[in-house]
């Protein structure tokens, strides 16, 4: 085993580590993935199901339906939705109003997000955050936070992933600003698939900034991440759950 199969296995087993305490800390009923057929929350889809084999079907699953979304993330979803049955909840494009009446109706505690390092809106974050002052009270676990580009193509290998990143693109936010990696492009105008790219650094190459293109759209990263602002009292009681969890964690 090299040292980066090495590195690429701890971390896989500290995320498995990470999504089984905080299910057995709040329940599966308490849990949610925001599920948006990224590359990322597709890895968390197959951690979930990998952690939790008995009992992954218990847990929430939410899509914040985006304006100008590609068809094959719709396809992809309702694919894995009917394959895995997942029963997921079709919500909203607005995250905090969707996000408010879900938890309202729902025990929802902790939501699983496919947030890196990196990512738009990573800076500060930790493994748990609670959600942020003027947000419904949830706490964000990110169990990826630290896995390169490179580690989450090697864990996809061979699992189910949207088609598009077979198709040179490497991140994907809407149809109007996103193309395939020029990174990726082949001298006759084809394109390389997406766990081609040796630079990870280049995975958002594909993305253009348009002043046009939706706000919310973000399918690559947890667009319920706006920093890590930690205050108010009504976050304390996911605060201390937050650190039951990681201690739990780095104990095992």
């Amino acid at each position: 085993v090299t040292m980066a199969q090495g590195d690429s296995d701890d971390r896989l087993q500290r995320a498995l580590r990470v999504v089984q305490m905080t299910v057995k800390l709040f329940g599966p009923e308490s849990c949610c993935l925001s599920f948006n057929g990224g590359k990322d929350s597709t890895v968390l889809l197959h951690l979930i199901m990998q952690a939790l084999p008995d009992s992954y079907k218990q847990i929430h699953y939410v899509y914040f339906d985006q304006p100008e979304e590609f068809f094959e993330v719709k396809q992809f979803i309702a694919s894995c939705d009917k394959q895995f049955q997942l029963d997921v909840q079709y919500v909203g494009a607005d995250y905090k109003l969707a996000l408010d009446k879900l938890i309202n109706q729902t025990k929802i505690k902790a939501i699983f997000l496919g947030t890196r390092l990196g990512d738009p809106r990573s800076e500060g974050l930790e493994t748990f955050d609670p959600s942020d002052p003027g947000w419904p009270c949830f706490l964000r676990v990110h169990p990826i936070l630290t896995w390169t580009y490179h580690q989450v193509w090697q864990y996809l290998e061979g699992k189910t992933y949207c088609h598009l990143y077979d198709l040179g693109y490497t991140s994907l936010g809407s149809v109007s600003n996103t193309v395939p990696n020029p990174a990726l492009r082949n001298a006759d105008g084809t394109f390389r698939p997406a766990h081609a790219l040796h630079d990870g650094g280049l995975e958002r190459q594909g993305r253009t900034s348009s002043k046009h293109s939706p706000k919310s759209t973000a399918t690559d990263e947890g667009s319920l991440d706006e920093g890590r602002r930690i205050g108010g009292s009504s976050i304390v009681v996911a605060v201390m759950a937050a650190l039951v969890v990681l201690i739990a964690v780095r104990r095992r």
